[in-house]
């Protein structure tokens, strides 16, 4: 049994090393499509990623690569967009320190590069993060 995140990097390799396993499990919806492939999207750590009693800095945050590649290409149109507008925390921030940073914004911004569900969907969602007013 193998589970796969990420599977639209290094798609081949992957493929590859996937194909010793009888039953495969990917983030991506797109790539489970054969015998014993299942989808299974990511989620989030509820005792990492809670909502905190802090005070809102920023209008919206977004915590998450930044690469300079096609595949970020319209990521980071967004966010070069948000820059002029908006006061917008930017960061690789992970775990405890993108929890902090969500908690201080009104919004969390997310656009995942595979157009799926990606980590930033489950934590927001599911603790209610950059929502209310502290």
């Amino acid at each position: 049994m193998a589970y796969d995140i990420d599977t639209f990097v290094k798609t081949d390799l992957k493929k590859k090393f996937m194909e010793q396993y009888d039953y495969k499990f990917y983030e991506q919806k797109r790539f489970a499509s054969g015998k014993n492939e299942y989808w299974l999207p990511l989620g989030a750590d509820c005792s990492i990623y809670r909502p905190l009693r802090t005070k809102r800095k920023y209008d919206m945050a977004f915590c998450g690569s930044i690469m300079l590649d096609k595949l970020h290409e319209k990521r980071n149109n967004y966010l070069r967009e948000l820059v002029k507008n908006v006061n917008i925390y930017i960061g690789k921030d992970s775990n405890e320190f993108a929890n902090l940073r969500y908690n201080e914004a009104h919004f969390v911004f997310n656009q995942g590069v595979c157009n799926d569900l990606n980590m930033p969907v489950f934590i927001v969602t599911g603790k209610q993060i950059g929502r209310a007013h502290v």
